[in-house]
Order: structure tokens, then sequence, then C-alpha cells
């Protein structure tokens, strides 16, 4: 009688099979993995890029968020389209995870009197009523915000942070629209959490460039990105992406 003939996989060839398929199913789930950081990183950088570069929109448009109940005095009134406040910019206060914007409420500043150390007829100019720079003009006013009635908070997704602001700390982005001319001019400066010193932030120094570098931490094994505020950024375009390659301080 010949023998039987069976037929089957050896012990070998199934330790081989599972050892191939676990190895393709752990690559699947990497690249998948990678794919799903480098997105959440992506929004990420849009996110932050698009809060801040609206801003612009809202200042050259004059979107006036201010309500009546803001607190922010206008002359004998606070209601708003009736007194002699008037919507001047916009306010971007990055902090280490978040971005907080407000609109900046105008009003003229008596002859003599001093606004957060600053006199309106300020050095260089002839008269209050004459500055000889834009700086000069725009502290013929008392500049405040809005932001403790109507404030707009975005926080940085999948617990994102920005780098170089620490506890405490905030990088200030005055937006403002010149009502002589409607030309937007930009002034920043990193200060203290606190300061509401806003007539003290402009000045030309401030108009410089400035980069938002955004840690990947986890998201990607890239290079870690940024947004670039280009100096004296008048408009939404101003607000960049930092590419992956040369000239990325990030």
């Amino acid at each position: 009688m010949k023998g039987s003939i069976s037929s089957g996989f050896t012990v070998i060839e199934v330790v081989l099979f599972l050892v191939v398929s676990s190895a393709l199913t752990v690559a699947i789930f990497s690249t998948i993995t990678m794919s799903i950081n480098e997105q959440k990183y992506r929004d990420t950088l849009t996110g932050v890029q698009s809060k801040i570069s609206s801003q612009f929109n809202q200042t050259t448009h004059v979107v006036n968020s201010r309500d009546n109940n803001s607190g922010v005095a206008c002359g004998s009134t606070t209601n708003r389209g009736a007194s002699n406040c008037i919507v001047i910019g916009r306010l971007v206060e990055v902090h280490e995870d978040s971005i907080t914007t407000s609109s900046l409420i105008a009003t003229p500043v008596d002859d003599g009197v001093v606004v957060d150390g600053i006199p309106n007829q300020v050095a260089n100019s002839s008269t209050a009523d004459d500055p000889t720079t834009v700086e000069d003009y725009f502290k013929l006013y008392n500049i405040t915000s809005d932001k403790d009635s109507s404030a707009d908070t975005y926080q940085l997704p999948w617990e994102a942070d920005i780098e170089g602001i620490g506890d405490g700390q905030k990088l200030m982005i005055m937006i403002l629209r010149s009502p002589e001319t409607g030309q937007i001019y930009t002034y920043s400066k990193q200060v203290s959490d606190g300061d509401t010193t806003y007539r003290s932030i402009i000045e030309d120094t401030n108009t410089v460039e400035r980069t938002i570098c955004i840690p990947r931490d986890g998201l990607g094994s890239s290079k870690s990105l940024g947004i670039k505020l280009r100096a004296k950024a008048s408009n939404a375009g101003s607000v960049e992406l930092l590419t992956d390659g040369e000239g990325n301080p990030c």
C-alpha cells in the first residue's frame, strides 16, 4: 500500500508568515500614524496663520466687536455708534498655548494729557494737531481694548505650544488703521501678560519681522515650522507659513 501524502504548512512556514505579516502591519500603522501626526501639525500651523491674518481683514473692513457693556469710556456715552470712540484696529495677544483677539478702541486725548507715560503732544511734533510721523499721529489717541467683553480666544489644538513665550508673557501685536489715510500699520513686542500700555508699543522699532515657532513635540520627525509676520505688515498676505528649508529659524 502506498503511504498517504499530507498537505499543509510546516511550523516554520507558519512562523515566517506571521513574522512577515506582523512586520507589514507595524509598517502600515506606523505610516498611518505619521501621516495623522503630520496633518495635526499642519492644521495647527494653518490655524495660527488664519487667526492672525484674519485680523488684518477685520481691521481693513472695520469690524466693530464692542458692545454697549464693554466698559470702554467714550465721551458721555458708551453706546456703540453714538460716541466719540473709533475702532482703530485689532489686538492680537499670542500666549504660550493660545491666541486672544479683540478690538482696539481709540478716543482723542486732550492736549497735555499723559496716557501710558506718553503725552499727546509728543517729541518731534510742533503741535498736537501736526504730528510728523504716523506713530505721533496714533499717540494723539488714548487706545484701549474691549477684550474684557468681547475677546475671542483660539486654543492651539493637540496640546501644541508656541516656542519662546513662557508663563506670564505674551507677544502683543497691534494692527492699526489710520483714521486719516486708511493705511494699515502693525506693531509688535513681547511683554508681560498684564501689560496694557498699548500706546508705548507704537514705535517704529516695533515694526520688525516676527517669527512664531511651533515645536512639533512628537507630531512628526521633520524640522519644526512656524509663522512669519513680515516687517511693517500691512495686509493678510504679510502672515506667512514658513517652509522646511533655508531661512527657517524654527
